[in-house]
């Protein structure tokens, strides 16, 4: 089984898609990467060169954009999915569960058809995402 990756667009076509995005100025990003504005207009040329990996990954993580995206793959833009807050209806269930005995809890995941594994969270950590 081989992996392929269709290259759709240019680097600098996903580039300017990146800017606009972000909602952000070609100077801008040459300023945050210590750059000159010739450099970012070299890069946005169609027919311009591809930055060094290394530079990919300083652009990619400035713009908060897939890096393998930005070098014009077929590939999601958004590196991560974004995730939710928990709503505080969410956090009152959490917390009452939490407060269930071990019994208790094992009734609960028998009901729902789940395991022990997937019933662990950190409650602390989304109150504090809150």
């Amino acid at each position: 089984m081989k992996f392929y990756l269709e290259r759709e667009e240019s680097f600098g076509l996903r580039l300017t898609k990146a800017l606009n995005y972000r909602d952000m100025r070609p100077h801008d990003l040459a300023v945050k990467m210590g750059v000159t504005d010739g450099t970012i207009s070299q890069y946005r040329d169609e027919n311009g060169i591809d930055p060094k990996i290394d530079r990919v990954a300083i652009i990619s993580n400035i713009l908060q954009v897939n890096p393998v995206w930005l070098l014009g793959y077929s590939v999601p833009m958004e590196f991560e999915p974004k995730l939710r807050k928990p709503t505080q209806e969410e956090l009152d269930l959490l917390s009452a569960y939490n407060d269930l005995s071990e019994e208790q809890k094992d009734m609960i995941r028998g009901a729902l058809n789940l395991n022990k594994k997937n019933t662990s969270f950190d409650l602390s950590k989304a109150a504090n995402d809150k």
